[in-house]
């Protein structure tokens, strides 16, 4: 039962979401730890840059613009937090 209860700690720390914000000047040892942990940081702050840019387009441009991201994860965060903030969809 010992057992199963430190390596249940152990577990829990490095699948779930339970790390606490860190600056990203220490964050790089997330990524030894767990892929998913790391790259789940700065995504609200990712949003609040695209929503940025993508406000500050005059309304011509921004009537043909597409949102690229360069991988599922920063789309999916983009879809996620950015829904309801007048950013379209990510392709």
């Amino acid at each position: 039962m010992v057992a199963t209860a430190i390596s249940t700690a152990v577990f829990a720390v490095i699948v779930l979401p339970v790390l606490p914000v860190l600056p990203s000047s220490d964050v790089g040892w997330t990524y030894g730890v767990s892929t998913n942990s790391g790259e789940s940081l700065g995504r609200p702050q990712l949003v609040g840059t695209v929503r940025q840019v993508w406000t500050g387009l005059p309304a011509g441009q921004r009537a043909n613009a597409v949102i690229f991201t360069a991988g599922y994860g920063e789309a999916g965060a983009l879809d996620e937090l950015g829904c309801g903030t007048g950013l379209p969809p990510p392709r």
